[in-house]
């Protein structure tokens, strides 16, 4: 937004999602990758993505057939990632959020996050209202589903493997098979979904309680892209019944025809947080 016109147009949706804000019992946060690009990470498919820096195309790069073909270079791409979410910290924006769910009172808000970055975790958020439904990066298991010591759990990623210059050091399981970040690929058959299932139980229970004795619920959809649709299309089924959908993104247009009141904000998530927590106050 660009010009009076465009401040003035900023402001009024800030204000109609403010009002919004107000009055909404419960809170669904749908977000991707663009909440974290104010913590100074990159997204995936912007000018500076990390689609933007390989000679790879995403769909080779970010696939499980490639790990198969040649896991060095995913997990060169991986660590380099994991690296980058190491050097930053979630921005004020994830922590008013965490302000905002914690005012509403336990059990009435959640959030459902593609990324991967674990930013939501390190920024307060439990695991009763979470829901990382892509994986965290900065955990690796054995690449055999049928592995014994696959059963015992993922293992953290430790900070002495992002700093050796070897990259053809690639980390494998006492059983012999390779290690695996804990990151759905594209395509992905190894990727295990028993760690999902406690955190997806609790968003379904969670979306079955929305609305229950007519508390209304908004749903905040914060750096969502159009590609990979997992957290669009929550929006969109949740946004049904919803008082409102509040969509925060500088590029994303809102959708022709909507179900409930649509409110888009085309700015950063840092700074359109900052302003609705102004609005909303205390």
């Amino acid at each position: 937004m660009r010009g009076s016109d465009g401040a003035d147009v900023l402001g009024h949706d800030l204000q109609r999602a403010a009002d919004y804000l107000k009055r909404a019992g419960q809170l669904v946060i749908l977000a991707g990758a663009g909440v974290s690009a104010d913590s100074g990470l990159p997204t995936f498919r912007g000018e500076e993505g990390f689609w933007r820096n390989t000679e790879k195309r995403p769909f080779q790069l970010a696939g499980y057939e490639q790990f198969q073909q040649d896991p060095a270079a995913v997990w060169a791409f991986y660590l380099s990632r994991l690296a980058q979410y190491r050097c930053h910290q979630p921005h004020e924006g994830y922590e008013l959020l965490r302000q905002w769910c914690h005012r509403l009172g336990e059990g009435n808000s959640f959030v459902l996050t593609s990324n991967t970055d674990g930013y939501f975790r390190r920024a307060g958020f439990a695991d009763n209202q979470l829901y990382e439904c892509h994986g965290t990066i900065g955990w690796m298991y054995c690449d055999r589903p049928d592995c014994v010591f696959r059963s015992q759990g993922p293992v953290p990623i430790h900070q002495n493997r992002l700093e050796r210059q070897d990259p053809t050091r690639i980390p494998r399981c006492a059983c012999g098979a390779l290690m695996r970040p804990h990151v759905l690929m594209f395509g992905d058959r190894s990727f295990d979904h028993r760690l999902q299932a406690p955190a997806l139980a609790r968003w379904e229970h969670f979306k079955q309680q929305l609305g229950v004795d007519n508390s209304p619920y908004v749903v905040l959809e914060i750096g969502a892209g159009d590609t990979v649709t997992v957290v669009e299309d929550e929006t969109w089924a949740l946004s049904r019944n919803a008082l409102a959908v509040i969509q925060i993104n500088p590029e994303k247009p809102k959708p022709q025809e909507v179900y409930c009141p649509w409110v888009g904000i085309k700015s950063g998530a840092l700074h359109s947080l900052q302003a609705l927590n102004i609005l909303i106050g205390d």
